[in-house]
């Protein structure tokens, strides 16, 4: 028996108004901040909110597959917006564009997680032909995303037009904002605001609650590098994954072998519980402790003070993008508050002094004047020297609260560290994560840098007195012969221990080494380009000639090397990738 025409209308309306409810549940209020903006939304643009709204929770199953990407590629895409210092609110930007499908193909031909147009990816860095398409590269897409929206920001000063830039490109977007907005905080919308404005209002409202209360999968992304001029079946069989599931991951290749023109970052899909063991296996195969390379260049330091003998002159500096001032013999609280001509009670809580006026202050640490960050630039850290690591020195170092850097850490107050403990530093470690503990190589004594180069490393400037010097051994490369090592001295300032000299008997084998240039674009420091390709920042100093004084300019060109080299270590040659 058919069911009659009353019956089908009452089902209708009863989803009807479970819909409502459900967008109702969402009401737009009359003021949002959005990437540091204050947006005051009138009546009229409210109600397009709330339609947009109603669209993106219509249907749930599709909510739910897309919240499953949202788990998977948010930790990445936040890491990287704060690299480049781009709001975090653009990743929401990300879903907007593609839903987060490294597949999504616009009506005008756009492709990607950021959805690039192929004249514009090439434009900016991307690799787009028949091997390798980066517009589907998560790292890739999201780096040129950011150079894009940064270089509009420069002309717009504003990120909301610069927002709305990503849609009508730069020359277009004049008609769409308000001249009042430029280098505005604070700004009005209307019905007659341009849809995308509005639209990614609506995507910040509903996926900032919906993330907060949903569950995703178990499944987590492990970042592997050490990938060029390898097979996806060899990937395959070393890692002990699936070549279905790497293909999956990784739209970007159409290739079966990883290219070795540049870096790439392939995604491999684990279970939290496989992280850490899939961590010590890549560390062990190969051989160093290249996987940790984003513990290295923190804090990242810039002078302000010009140099002076006046010991009553406040020496300044820029610690990891805040204002900091150097400490100096004798310095209590009260005195280098004085000197700086800063509140007691602000340098107390910025830096986290348990002890308040009665702290310790340490000769020669830069201590901050403007309050931390609540997540680091990095998302792990990993302890190398529990003797001189402590919670707080590791939160000084990164710039991050120290409330934060517990709480990530389900820490409760600051506990001793141990040697190889991995200390989450973005988001919180899951509750069915165990603590990590790893086993770290000890780092070798010698040191690949280019001959009679002086090495600068970022370090915690109170760990080394002005003169010390530390021994490091030159391995000066050549295209046919195997290099010798020649100790030589160089003044290195960076965070050490007693290092003794080591003279190798067993020749250095290097080979397969390969020059790349790399262009310096807008945003970028020494630190994000070692981070880009996985090396150290004193390696960049050195294969340029360069230290930490130097600045860097949009267009400078830099080398890079790449290869495979050995390097003796307690009288055996240890294989690693560089």
């Amino acid at each position: 028996m058919k069911n009659p025409p009353i019956v089908h209308l009452t089902v209708l309306l009863l989803y009807l108004a479970s819909f409502c409810s459900v967008a109702q549940s969402y009401p737009v209020p009359e003021t949002v901040e959005f990437a540091g903006v204050s947006i005051n939304i009138s009546k009229d643009a409210q109600g397009i909110i709330q339609n947009d709204i109603k669209t993106l929770l219509g249907n749930k199953t599709y909510l739910n597959a897309k919240l499953d990407r949202v788990a998977l590629y948010f930790p990445i895409i936040e890491t990287m917006l704060a690299d480049e210092g781009i709001p975090e609110d653009f990743k929401y930007l990300a879903v907007q564009e593609s839903g987060l499908l490294p597949d999504a193909v616009s009506k005008s031909n756009a492709v990607g997680f950021w959805q690039f147009k192929k004249e514009t990816a090439m434009e900016f860095g991307l690799r787009v032909d028949d091997q390798i398409d980066e517009r589907k590269n998560i790292h890739a897409s999201t780096r040129a995303a950011c150079l894009y929206l940064k270089r509009n920001n420069l002309v717009l000063n504003n990120w909301i037009s610069s927002l709305n830039s990503y849609r009508t490109g730069l020359s277009n977007v004049y008609k769409y904002i308000a001249k009042e907005w430029y280098g505005s905080k604070e700004i009005s919308v209307t019905a007659k605001t341009d849809f995308y404005v509005l639209r990614a209002i609506a995507h910040k409202l509903v996926l900032e609650k919906e993330i907060a209360k949903y569950k995703p999968s178990d499944i987590t992304f492990f970042e592997y590098t050490f990938n060029a001029g390898k097979a996806i079946s060899f990937i395959s069989k070393e890692l002990v994954v699936s070549e279905d599931d790497i293909w999956k991951y990784n739209r970007w290749m159409s290739g079966t072998t990883v290219p070795e023109d540049k870096p790439y970052t392939m995604l491999i899909a684990l279970s939290e519980d496989e992280i850490a063991p899939m961590k010590e296996k890549v560390l062990t195969m190969n051989g160093k402790a290249d996987i940790f390379t984003e513990d290295l260049g923190f804090p990242v330091l810039t002078r302000i003070t010009a140099k002076t003998k006046n010991k009553n002159v406040p020496i300044f500096y820029n610690i990891n993008n805040k204002a900091g001032i150097q400490a100096q013999v004798g310095d209590d609280v009260e005195s280098i508050c004085v000197r700086a001509d800063f509140d007691v009670e602000d340098f107390i809580k910025f830096n986290d002094l348990a002890d308040g006026l009665d702290t310790k202050i340490v000769p020669n640490e830069i201590y901050y004047l403007e309050k931390k960050a609540k997540k680091a630039p990095v998302p792990f850290h990993t302890v190398t020297n529990a003797t001189e690591q402590s919670l707080w020195k590791v939160s000084q170092m990164y710039g991050i609260c120290l409330s934060k850097l517990l709480k990530y850490n389900r820490l409760d107050a600051p506990q001793r560290l141990v040697d190889g403990r991995v200390l989450w530093l973005q988001k919180t470690r899951p509750s069915n994560s165990p603590v990590e503990v790893i086993t770290v190589p000890n780092k070798p004594v010698i040191k690949e840098i280019a001959k009679n180069t002086e090495v600068v490393a970022s370090k915690n400037v109170s760990q080394q007195k002005e003169g010390e010097g530390v021994k490091v051994v030159d391995l000066t490369l050549t295209e046919a012969k195997e290099p010798k090592a020649t100790p030589v001295k160089e003044e290195v300032v960076a965070q050490t221990t007693e290092t003794e000299e080591f003279k190798p008997n067993i020749p250095v084998q290097i080979h397969q080494v390969t020059n790349y240039t790399h262009t310096v674009t807008s945003g970028e420091n020494f630190y994000s380009i070692a981070r880009k390709y996985n090396i150290s920042v004193s390696d960049v100093w050195a294969w340029n000639k360069m230290n930490k004084d130097v600045k860097l300019g949009i267009g400078k060109k830099l080398l890079i090397k790449f290869g495979h080299y050995y390097e003796p270590t307690s009288g055996t040659l240890a294989q690693g990738t560089k």
